[in-house]
């Protein structure tokens, strides 16, 4: 979608040049999630390097968020955000210049290093941002339109990729992969943050405490809300299958597809034009089935498709595959993150971010390292367990979700999809 074409009567100015970021930065992570793979494992010749990185990033995760959410949620997430975009794009393109033949695994865990470290501040700071810039009902909007700049940038990525490796080698492919956080960088500094005046006052008075009580005073607000509990749990389902995905591509690609560079792109590619095409339509898909159910269809649509791709091998079937797994996690990731914002209280959003990072860290450490071990005894069984793992968290919605259970206090939400701050 075009930046002309997003609807103006719900993005503001800000919103557009947030969104026309975000495009900058996942064209990044296109081209750094196969970059990176496919080093590791030329290198080592298994995913094990592959899978440490994603543990070593998601050790740096946990220990960074605490701190991340409560300078957020003291400061301006637009700052927080470009010197986010600036730190990774500079020490990315250093590592690229520095890359030499025997120290391809050294060069590539320090560029992770880096990156996994600002995550943490991006990723509270762009939580944090949205419902300043996109107030109210036009807060699923806008996290529908971010959805398809997120995997427009994506899909520019991994087209870039392949090729990328293939005729260039990879410095110059880790060098590109810098150069767009820096773009990143430079249309946040556009982004007035007028709004952002509103909820300074509130700020402010989160800034005379220490980490402590910030801390403190999310573990209040949590008392008695287990909704919101299990909630910060469950969102943090579609950001595993991403990964378990990730960890499967480059061992697809070579025990399948005979080890061609641009499959890579065509498959994660699929991914990418899945999530795009239905992005356009996501808010409208909430709005006609409300959170709950939307939920509830995407988890369980992952779950087949794990099973589809552990026991189909031609690449006219996982191409498919993966669009529709872009599909299904477009739709849950918007569900329970716009919820997630609709139902919490502006000057805590840093930490609840935070937070919900912190949870996917923990089930991080843990569920990496079993999925690649089982990954590496058969491609199939490693596949296999992620479907196991997606069933756990469609049950989790499906139970917790009914009306013997929580019921719309799960999601905070009433039954149409619409947030409500007295059901969290």
């Amino acid at each position: 979608m075009a930046l002309a074409d997003t609807p103006k009567r719900w993005l503001s100015s800000d919103a557009r040049w947030v969104v026309v970021s975000v495009f900058f930065v996942n064209i990044s992570l296109g081209i750094q999630n196969l970059v990176v793979a496919k080093l590791l494992f030329s290198a080592s010749g298994s995913t094990v390097d592959f899978g440490l990185t994603l543990v070593i990033e998601q050790i740096l995760t946990f220990a960074l968020q605490l701190f991340a959410g409560p300078i957020v949620d003291r400061g301006n997430p637009k700052i927080i955000l470009l010197w986010s975009d600036v730190i990774r794009g500079g020490a990315v393109c250093f590592c690229s210049f520095m890359l030499t033949h025997g120290t391809v695994v050294f060069w590539v865990v320090v560029s992770v290093v880096f990156v996994s470290a600002v995550k943490p501040f991006y990723s509270a700071g762009s939580f944090s941002i949205g419902p300043i810039v996109a107030q109210g009902d036009s807060l699923l909007e806008f996290n529908s339109v971010r959805g398809s700049f997120v995997q427009a940038g994506q899909m520019v990525g991994t087209a870039i990729a392949g090729p990328l490796l293939y005729w260039t080698g990879p410095k110059t492919a880790l060098a590109v992969n810098g150069i767009p956080y820096l773009w990143a960088a430079a249309a946040l500094g556009l982004v007035t943050l007028a709004q952002f005046a509103s909820t300074k006052r509130l700020r402010q008075r989160s800034s005379t405490l220490g980490f402590v009580h910030d801390w403190k005073m999310i573990v209040d607000y949590l008392k008695g809300r287990w909704g919101l509990v299990f909630h910060v749990f469950l969102i943090s389902g579609d950001f595993l299958v991403a990964l378990f995905l990730n960890i499967a591509l480059v061992p697809i690609v070579v025990t399948r597809l005979h080890d061609h560079s641009y499959w890579l792109s065509v498959l994660d590619g699929s991914f990418a034009v899945g999530s795009l095409v239905m992005s356009l339509v996501t808010a409208r898909t909430i709005k006609l089935f409300g959170y709950r159910w939307s939920v509830l269809a995407s988890l369980g649509s992952e779950v087949v498709l794990f099973a589809v791709l552990a026991e189909w091998r031609n690449i006219f079937v996982m191409a498919p595959t993966m669009f529709l797994f872009g599909v299904a996690t477009t739709v849950s990731v918007t569900s329970l993150m716009t919820s997630l914002q609709q139902r919490t209280p502006q000057e805590v959003h840093g930490k609840m971010a935070s937070l919900r990072r912190l949870t996917v860290a923990v089930l991080s450490m843990g569920l990496v390292p079993l999925i690649t071990h089982e990954q590496n005894l058969s491609l199939r069984q490693g596949l296999l367990a992620s479907a196991g793992v997606t069933w756990v968290f469609f049950l989790a919605v499906f139970v917790l979700g009914s009306k013997l259970v929580f019921g719309p206090k799960l999601l905070g939400t009433s039954g149409n999809g619409h947030a409500k701050e007295d059901l969290a």
